[in-house]
């Protein structure tokens, strides 16, 4: 039987997914499966996919998708062939440790845990990082879910009960970027129990870089409000919603000010015009009243800078205003 199922998306990645393959072919696990999926690649990375299925045709599975479907639509595409008692996902540029899914998956069979988490190193800004500290392991009550929730963390540092995923309906948002924000919340809202692992076992190899032309700035503006719309639209119906809302309501006050940010610097690096920033500024307004229903929440102080949160009022009350206010500045 296979343990662990590793998913990993991949487009025109050619040379940039060698290092995540050879990591992952080189696990300590034995019982895994690793299923590269192709994402309408314009390059020749479906043909080094293939290449290493015919080398490694007892480990490796090749998916292609003639139509590109996003990071999360190629998941969603590789958990259809995964036959693992676990699922973990890698991106194709980051690298696992070799011992990375053995220790997860002893981890969750000592604990029948639905899901199970490690600490990783982030290159690009040289810091470990441990999302789900030992205070929110163990079964889950809604107080850990709300840890869980305001901690964040990404499903690259995870494994996760088939079963559990497959539960969630479609998994991940098509075409999408930040797809796994409302992916994650629904898991940490519903599963029953999570193991962690205290070391660091997984080395991401991007940060959130500059914000560089007009595109970067309109796809990532956008990017967070359909996070935020997904968050609210998956977790909000769940009959536990009240007892985690802050929790809920805090991560998308983030995304709210990561908005907001993104828009001002995009103008004030002239990426994008005066209308275009209004623009994006009104439809952060518009979705923030949507999805957050109370005034106060009690996680702000301390986790978010206190000139983000001048922002956040400012646009609250104008978005014309708060422009024209940087302009000033």
């Amino acid at each position: 039987m296979v343990k662990v199922s590793v998913i990993m998306p991949v487009r025109n990645g050619r040379d940039t997914m060698v290092g995540a393959v050879m990591a992952l072919l080189k696990q300590t696990l034995q019982d895994i499966e690793i299923i590269i999926v192709n994402d309408a690649s314009t390059d020749d990375t479906w043909g080094r996919i293939l290449a290493f299925e015919q080398m490694y045709p007892d480990k490796i599975i090749a998916v292609n998708s003639d139509v590109q479907m996003g990071a999360g639509g190629a998941r969603n595409i590789g958990i259809e062939s995964a036959s693992g008692e676990y699922i973990g996902f890698c991106d194709s540029d980051d690298e696992p440790s070799v011992e990375m899914y053995e220790k997860l998956y002893d981890k969750a069979i000592e604990g029948n845990f639905d899901f199970v988490d490690c600490g990783y190193f982030d290159k690009g800004r040289e810091s470990t990082v441990i999302n789900t500290p030992d205070k929110y392991t163990g079964e889950l009550d809604n107080e850990k879910r709300s840890g869980l929730i305001i901690q964040g963390g990404y499903i690259w540092s995870k494994i996760f009960k088939r079963e559990l995923i497959i539960s969630t309906g479609i998994p991940f948002r098509e075409r999408a970027i930040l797809e796994d924000a409302d992916f994650l919340d629904f898991i940490f809202a519903t599963a029953k129990s999570v193991g962690n692992v205290n070391e660091v076992l997984y080395y991401y190899e991007k940060s959130a870089g500059s914000l560089s032309s007009e595109e970067d700035v309109k796809k990532y503006t956008g990017s967070i409000i359909e996070a935020m719309k997904a968050i609210y639209g998956r977790v909000s119906k769940l009959d536990s919603y009240r007892k985690i809302q802050n929790a809920v309501e805090f991560e998308n006050l983030k995304l709210y000010s990561y908005g907001i940010n993104c828009a001002v610097r995009g103008y004030l690096d002239k990426k994008v015009s005066h209308e275009e920033a209004l623009e994006y500024l009104r439809e952060l307004r518009r979705t923030k009243f949507d999805v957050i229903k109370k005034n106060q929440n009690p996680y702000i102080k301390g986790r978010i800078e206190n000139s983000s949160l001048r922002l956040m009022e400012a646009n609250d009350k104008s978005p014309e205003r708060l422009l024209n206010d940087v302009i000033l500045l």
